[in-house]
């Protein structure tokens, strides 16, 4: 996979599966991007969201070969969907071999986080002291030391070429099948996982001959308690932002570095998620107004209904009045 097209495949996955649908209210996080600029809209970002949630019944992560069933299932809707109204957004019929690839191995990925059956959830997490929110992993059970979480996974594109933030790096393992210590992007829900610098209860491990990790628990990991790393020494310096360092006696909250802080260009992903916000709002008014519509119709049958059978009951009752009054008792 090139960078160029799993970067963008990654961030549109991201935020079609786990943004909030009204970005500016009060508490919501935001997925922050790997790619320093999004070409995609807030129609797009329905179109998947749309799609995953159609098939997500069907996402059985016990059985390998119907869970991918159903994600070919999930990119075979979005290739068949119409252009949402004029313009050049194609929405995801417009999109290259390469990137829908890239694309389905994302949704592949990030749906089994999203299955209730898997060991660990994808959660929103405190960084430390400070105010800064941030995505985490959870264990949905009690796990184990020394065992591997293969449901989150994580992968290296074949290159570091296209621009992209400091979010997610990690560095080619002897053994893997690129060049030793190159540096990569990582994607996946395996780029999830948090920094501490001592209380870490797991750590990453590679899969031989491949561009593949996976976290291995050190210490058991209690149901609902985060899954974290240790980064490295270097990777936040002297301004480290996790609750390790924030929260040491005379220590006061600090925040993350420019270096390893969110890309300053996040204008375009909020521009596609409140455009998404205004058509999901729509689509609730008109949902809305068709319940209404509905259940003012289905009141009016249910009334009609009621005035038929009293009108039937008067009936059989001057019927059997008088069945009465000449002597017989068979109703005509």
């Amino acid at each position: 996979m090139a960078s160029s097209d799993c970067i963008p495949m990654e961030d549109l996955v991201v935020l079609s599966l786990f943004a909030p649908a009204d970005p500016t209210r009060s508490g919501a996080h935001v997925p922050q991007t790997l790619g320093l600029a999004v070409d995609f809209s807030g129609p797009s970002l329905i179109a998947v969201r749309d799609a995953f949630e159609d098939h997500k019944s069907d996402m059985d992560i016990s059985r390998a070969g119907s869970y991918l069933a159903a994600i070919k299932k999930v990119r075979s809707a979005l290739v068949r969907r119409p252009q949402d109204g004029p313009g050049p957004d194609r929405g995801c019929r417009g999109l290259s071999r390469e990137r829908l690839d890239c694309l389905e191995w994302c949704l592949s990925a990030y749906g089994v986080v999203v299955a209730r059956d898997s060991a660990v959830r994808l959660g929103v997490a405190r960084m430390g002291a400070s105010s800064e929110k941030g995505f985490g992993i959870f264990a949905r059970d009690a796990i184990p030391a020394g065992t591997t979480i293969w449901d989150a996974i994580g992968v290296m594109p074949g290159d570091n070429r296209a621009s992209h933030s400091d979010l997610s790096a990690i560095r080619v393992a002897a053994g893997q099948n690129q060049s030793t210590g190159a540096e990569r992007v990582l994607l996946g829900p395996l780029r999830m996982l948090n920094h501490r610098c001592r209380s870490f209860n797991a750590v990453f491990v590679y899969e031989e001959g491949t561009s593949a990790f996976f976290a291995q628990t050190t210490a058991s990991v209690g149901a609902g308690e985060e899954v974290v790393v240790n980064y490295g020494s270097d990777w936040f310096g002297e301004t480290c932002p996790c609750s390790d360092c924030s929260t040491a006696p005379g220590a006061s909250p600090l925040l993350p570095s420019a270096a390893r802080s969110a890309p300053a260009t996040m204008r375009p992903a909020w521009n596609a998620l409140d455009e998404r916000r205004v058509s999901l709002t729509v689509r609730t008014q008109e949902k809305a107004a068709d319940f209404l519509e509905n259940r003012r119709l289905g009141y009016e049958n249910s009334a009609g209904e009621r005035a038929e059978k009293k009108r039937r009951k008067r009936m059989e009752g001057r019927k059997r009045k008088q069945a009465s009054k000449t002597g017989t008792s068979k109703l005509t």
